[in-house]
């Protein structure tokens, strides 16, 4: 019996700029013949009710082609109540660099009712340009062991 040869390095740093953020990783795995090499950069910053981030990933290994892929996020919290979310994943590497099937989007809207009972509506699509799936949810969470006055 072969015994396994393994080996990981990651490094991670975080650089703030008054309200933009710049993450970079790197992460180097070998398990016996196969090693992977992993950089990352996240750009990410707040203007006034939106998050806006987006994130770059440069993957290499022995095995496949190597890939740079990515994606923008852009969330925003509307007011307490109401919230929005999409993802716009990319493949430099693609002929198609951005794959409308791939991209999505999320709007929900929550409330606690008189008796503190957490209430969920989430509307929310994931193939715009394909299917135009739409999906709509109801969460609620009944507060247990609540007594009226």
């Amino acid at each position: 019996m072969q015994d396994i040869k393994s080996s990981n390095l990651y490094a991670d740093y975080n650089i703030r700029t008054g309200s933009v953020v710049n993450s970079l990783s790197y992460e180097e795995t070998s398990i016996d013949l196969n090693h992977e090499k992993i950089a990352k950069h996240r750009i990410s910053t707040i203007l006034r009710f939106f998050n806006i981030s987006n994130s770059l990933i440069y993957r290499t290994n022995n095995s496949v082609d190597d890939s740079l892929t990515g994606s923008i996020n852009i969330s925003a919290r509307v007011n307490e109540h109401f919230r929005f979310n999409s993802t716009i994943p990319y493949d430099l590497r693609a002929d198609e660099q951005f794959n409308g099937d791939s991209i999505s989007a999320s709007v929900s809207y929550n409330f606690r009712d008189n008796w503190n009972n957490s209430h969920v509506f989430n509307l929310s699509n994931t193939s715009f340009f394909k299917d135009n799936k739409w999906s709509l949810g109801y969460n609620l969470a009944v507060l247990s062991g609540h007594t009226s006055n």
